[in-house]
């Protein structure tokens, strides 16, 4: 399954699956690079960085702060 890492409280992950439902993991499962807005994958209890879905993301983001920018200043 695929997690956008959205935030660390202490010793813990909170993780966004892709229907929107937030998940507490410990930090300690995830790889030590990262940080929120990070792609993880879980599969078999492991979590590794996808860092093709956090590319992709990042731009989808990018494009949608883009696309606000160009409306206030009209």
């Amino acid at each position: 399954m695929l997690y956008s890492v959205d935030r660390f409280e202490e010793e813990i992950a909170v993780l966004v699956d892709e229907s929107g439902t937030s998940h507490e993991v410990p930090r300690t499962a995830l790889p030590v690079s990262c940080r929120p807005g990070v792609m993880v994958r879980e599969q078999n209890g492991c979590f590794t960085i996808d860092e093709s879905a956090t590319e992709e993301r990042r731009a989808y983001v990018a494009h949608l702060q883009n696309t606000v920018c160009k409306r206030r200043r009209r």
